[in-house]
């Protein structure tokens, strides 16, 4: 079984409401995904947006 590590970027479908894979960054704690199966992933999106849980990821292009 794949146990994404924290800080990871995946594919995901985030739902039936996206209708294609979206980008997002694992947040939860890797050994916590590796024990229980789960994760905490948060969307990655293009849109920027006023939401107190919006943050910026600034990219360094090598």
């Amino acid at each position: 079984m794949y146990n994404p590590a924290q800080t990871g970027l995946v594919y995901i479908n985030f739902g039936h409401e996206i209708q294609k894979h979206r980008p997002g960054l694992v947040v939860s704690k890797t050994v916590f995904n590796q024990l229980t199966g789960f994760c905490l992933i948060c969307p990655i999106t293009s849109t920027r947006r006023i939401f107190g849980t919006y943050i910026t990821i600034k990219t360094t292009l090598v």
